[in-house]
């Protein structure tokens, strides 16, 4: 073969391998988001303190603010339409939207 035929193989190869990827990765993102729902689970974000929205949207009012390492239980999943899952989730002074990748399995 000659090195054009198999550079494009190479090529298509590569981009096939990054399809499955993003497909497997989506796949694994939808399944944690079903395994976790009413389960208890905490809040992680690197600052300290945690928003809660009233709607899956960074943009929507905010209700509340928790500390890092609040435990809440998961009620309801959402994802957004640039690919974003939020839960809602209930803690014991409130409730609200809370973007998925602050949340933990394990306290912070």
């Amino acid at each position: 073969m000659s090195k054009k035929t198999l550079s494009a193989l190479w090529i298509i190869t590569g981009l096939a391998a990054l399809v499955l990827l993003a497909a497997t990765i989506g796949v694994a993102s939808k399944a944690r988001a079903k395994a976790i729902l009413n389960s208890e689970v905490y809040l992680s974000r690197t600052s300290s303190l945690n928003v809660l929205h009233d709607q899956p949207d960074r943009f929507s009012r905010i209700i509340a603010t928790l500390k890092r390492g609040t435990a809440v239980i998961v009620r309801e999943d959402a994802a957004t339409e640039d690919g974003q899952t939020w839960y809602y989730v209930e803690a014991r002074t409130a409730s609200g939207w809370v973007e998925a990748r602050f949340v933990n399995l394990e306290p912070p």
